[in-house]
């Protein structure tokens, strides 16, 4: 016959035993082992906090940009029923935001010039082409280079011979 079965096994037995004997040899009270243990709790519960993220160094690059196409696309907007193209460009220069992570970005507003709009329109293009190209060059980052380079690429597309 089995003898009926404890309701603590042996190694808990033991154990329940011996956790009294090694606060005893820790040398500690049993108020310093409370503090202790509550220090550690908290320490559990408190917020794990993560190091900032390092500063991107292509940001000023950005900003610039965003700022330059929110410009543009503004000054545009007013004109965009006056011509397919003008309307082409003011939908690219919305996903050109939107790919720099700024779809909201408002700009300002800036009178095109003197003279027939799609020639004013195509100088702009230009200029704001040959910015990106600029900071394309200057990006440290490969990804937002290529970015930059392929929106000043896509200008020169969409504006080839508007003027002429």
């Amino acid at each position: 016959m089995t003898p009926p079965p404890s309701a603590l096994s042996r190694r808990a037995t033991l154990g329940l035993a011996a956790a009294p004997l090694a606060l005893l040899l820790s040398g500690c009270s049993r108020d310093q082992v409370e503090d202790r243990l509550d220090s550690g709790a908290d320490r559990l519960r408190a917020p794990r906090s993560t190091p900032p993220a390092p500063a991107n160094p292509d940001q000023p690059l950005v900003d610039d940009a965003v700022r330059a196409i929110a410009d543009l696309r503004a000054s545009l907007l007013p004109h965009r029923e006056a011509d397919p193209l003008i309307a082409d460009l003011v939908r690219m220069h919305a996903r050109h935001l939107q790919a720099l992570d700024a779809a909201s970005a408002a700009g300002s507003a800036v009178a095109l010039g003197a003279g027939p709009l799609l020639a004013a329109v195509d100088a702009r293009e230009r200029a704001l082409a040959a910015a990106l190209v600029a900071r394309a060059a200057s990006a440290q980052d490969g990804d937002l280079a290529r970015l930059l380079g392929a929106m000043s690429a896509a200008i020169a597309q969409r504006t080839a011979g508007a003027a002429a």
